[in-house]
């Protein structure tokens, strides 16, 4: 009777340490996952060492049921406080790294927001002056947004020829088609205005430094002097024939006192041609501008409709009805020439 009870004794004992044995490295896992250290994996082997002992005593106790039965609890003792600190070892460890990976991400976030925080710095004294040269010079024909005015102005958003430095430089310089030239701005607005166009809104092409943009002009022509529109740049007969011209292909939409009324009551108003509000649309902005502007858009139902001499005659009657004096010699009409007479209020 004695070695009955003993052998279930010890039977149950054996089942418990087993399972507890088939449970310590799973819950190593659980806890530990990826952190699993050496120090974890002694405890589970020695723990493991033990049960496995257990289990070999445990199938000699028919034989030997009172000699093992003493030593299974306190050989169980020892598993289950060897399992006990399995999660604990386990746990610190998890959370020296995850506190150490903490400290090393926020190092790098903090590092990363400095450099994105100086390059932002750096950049937006290049970044305003480019936008605001943007909005005297190029928001007229290509918008605020880069859309532009297809196929009269091409949208420079995503416009995929911005990745040329030297394209662009040349041809704020010297101009191309519809686009005037702009040879007042030296290296360093060049540089500035490039840069922004190839940074706004969508585009990704990088700044442009003035080293690049000197590199490039340098090998282009010299502008000529500037001039001013109080120079008398054109002379009396000239807009004489530039009224006759605009009576004509102009008077309809922008009314005969250049106000902006059309002689058409059933038509909308349209931007007045004359004094103060045309002056201040206008100031700082060569002749070229507003004479590749009139001819790409103007007459609206069939732009670039005139010959060029009459765009020019009509820019020179522009110039007399806003009280600029007449001069000895004609307003050409070619944009290189116009490039470098600026309008001026009076």
């Amino acid at each position: 009777m004695r070695t009955v009870l003993a052998v279930a004794l010890v039977s149950a004992w054996a089942v418990a340490l087993v399972s507890a044995w088939a449970t310590v490295p799973n819950a190593a896992a659980q806890v530990a996952g990826p952190a699993r250290v050496p120090a974890v994996a002694q405890v589970v082997e020695a723990a493991s060492a033990q049960a496995a002992a257990l289990v070999s005593a445990w199938a000699t106790v028919p034989n030997a049921a009172v000699q093992v039965a003493e030593p299974v609890p306190v050989q169980a003792a020892a598993l289950v406080s060897a399992r006990a600190t399995v999660p604990n070892a386990a746990a610190q460890v998890a959370a020296a790294q995850v506190a150490e990976a903490a400290r090393a991400q926020t190092a790098t976030q903090v590092a990363e927001a400095a450099r994105a925080q100086a390059a932002a710095q750096f950049a937006e004294p290049a970044s305003a002056q480019g936008r605001q040269l943007y909005e005297a010079h190029c928001a007229l024909c290509h918008g605020d947004s880069g859309a532009g005015r297809s196929p009269v102005f091409p949208a420079l958003r995503g416009n995929e020829r911005l990745g040329n430095v030297a394209r662009i430089v040349r041809t704020v310089r010297e101009g191309s088609g519809n686009m005037p030239p702009f040879p007042a701005l030296g290296a360093d607005e060049t540089a500035a205005l490039a840069g922004y166009v190839r940074t706004a809104w969508t585009n990704e092409f990088g700044a442009v430094t003035v080293a690049d943009a000197a590199a490039v002009l340098d090998r282009l022509a010299a502008p000529g002097p500037a001039a001013s529109v109080r120079d008398g740049v054109f002379t009396e007969a000239q807009a004489a024939r530039g009224r006759q011209t605009y009576a004509g292909a102009c008077a309809l939409c922008h009314g005969r006192r250049l106000n902006g009324a059309p002689d058409d009551p059933d038509m909308v108003s349209t931007p007045p041609l004359a004094r103060a509000r045309f002056l201040r649309r206008w100031e700082g902005r060569s002749l070229a501008v507003l004479l590749a502007y009139t001819r790409a858009t103007m007459p609206e139902d069939n732009p670039g409709s005139l010959a060029e001499a009459e765009y020019a005659d009509v820019v020179a009657y522009l110039l007399s009805m806003n009280g600029m004096p007449p001069g000895d010699a004609e307003l050409p009409s070619d944009l290189d020439s116009l490039a470098g007479i600026v309008l001026r209020r009076p």
